[in-house]
C-alpha cells in the first residue's frame, strides 16, 4: 500500500515529536485503501473462494 506525499510530510513533521497519534494518518489512509480496494479483491479472488470451498470439505 503506498501512502500519497501529504501524509508521508505529515508523518516526517510528527517524527519531530512522536507520540501515539504519529502514523494517525497513515493508519486512516491505509485502512481506507484496503477497505475499496485490497480487501474487496481478496474476498472476490480465486485464491480465497478455493479456500472457502476447502474449508467447508472439512466440516
Amino acid at each position: 500500500v503506498s501512502l500519497d506525499s501529504r501524509v508521508r510530510e505529515v508523518i516526517n513533521k510528527n517524527m519531530v515529536e512522536p507520540s501515539p497519534h504519529t502514523f494517525d494518518e497513515a493508519q486512516l489512509q491505509i485502512y481506507t485503501l484496503m477497505h475499496r480496494d485490497s480487501y474487496p479483491r481478496f474476498i472476490n479472488s480465486h485464491m480465497y473462494r478455493r479456500l472457502l470451498q476447502n474449508e467447508d470439505i472439512k466440516t
